[in-house]
């Protein structure tokens, strides 16, 4: 987890934009997105973390400036893994453990 992840506002649109393209992954899950990216930890070095969101609203559909899709929906952050993981894959496995 990054600097002060877990209070900020994200969608899943800025998550994609900010999770490493290569190590990392951003996967919509219903109404979960399962994130998981590179991040430096002292003493292990780079590693994968994990974190689980829902979404806090819902998609709003249409064409109009009033629809939403929903990766502009805002998310809440449901959970993020206390340890860490070899890879992306390792690290979206245990997402799914926790939905």
């Amino acid at each position: 987890m990054r600097n002060n992840e877990e209070t900020y506002t994200w969608t899943t649109e800025d998550l994609q934009g900010h999770v490493d393209r290569c190590y990392g992954a951003v996967l919509q899950h219903g109404d979960y997105v399962l994130v998981s990216d590179l991040v430096w930890i002292k003493g292990e070095g780079q590693v994968n973390d994990a974190r689980v969101y829902r979404l806090a609203e819902q998609p709003v559909p249409g064409v109009l400036s009033t629809s939403r899709s929903a990766i502009e929906c805002k998310l809440e952050l449901v959970t993020h893994a206390r340890q860490s993981f070899e890879d992306a894959g390792h690290a979206i496995a245990w997402c799914l453990t926790q939905i």
